[in-house]
């Protein structure tokens, strides 16, 4: 599931880290980043966008912390609250795309060389009509125009 996905992306300390450095977090006391991450994605998952009260009784009911809901708003009204989630995207993207490309690698190590066909049709030179001949029999459309 997506959120086991985050927990092998994302470390609570690294995730404490960014929120210190984004600004977005000062003191860690009612606020774990973490747990925010995992409501926000389950919530947003559910198929009804929450709204900020939404998200704010979901982290209050999934793990018991209580905040203001004043304060709360503040603190995801900031552009500060704007960087975090960025980051956090920005790693879980690339963390994704480097586990996709891995397992392509994988998939493509079993062929020594990979050929491409292009099935579109050329129109051909006159000359060039009876040498390479068109691959349909009855009416083929590079042998009869002529550029």
């Amino acid at each position: 599931t997506i959120i086991d996905k985050v927990y092998t992306v994302f470390d609570g300390s690294w995730l404490e880290n960014l929120a210190r450095d984004t600004g977005f977090v000062k003191r860690l006391r009612d606020f774990i980043p973490l747990d925010f991450l995992l409501v926000m994605i389950s919530e947003f998952a559910s198929g009804n966008p929450p709204d900020l009260a939404g998200l704010h009784r979901a982290y209050f009911l999934e793990y018991g912390r209580i905040s203001s809901y004043s304060a709360w708003y503040e603190k995801l009204s900031r552009p500060e609250f704007a960087r975090f989630t960025k980051e956090c995207f920005l790693r879980f993207n690339e963390k994704m795309q480097s586990e996709l490309y891995s397992s392509q690698d994988k998939l493509l190590n079993k062929f020594d060389d990979v050929l491409l066909q292009d099935g579109s049709t050329q129109t051909l030179n006159s000359c060039l009509q009876n040498i390479f001949p068109g691959r349909f029999t009855k009416n083929s459309p590079d042998r009869k125009s002529v550029v």
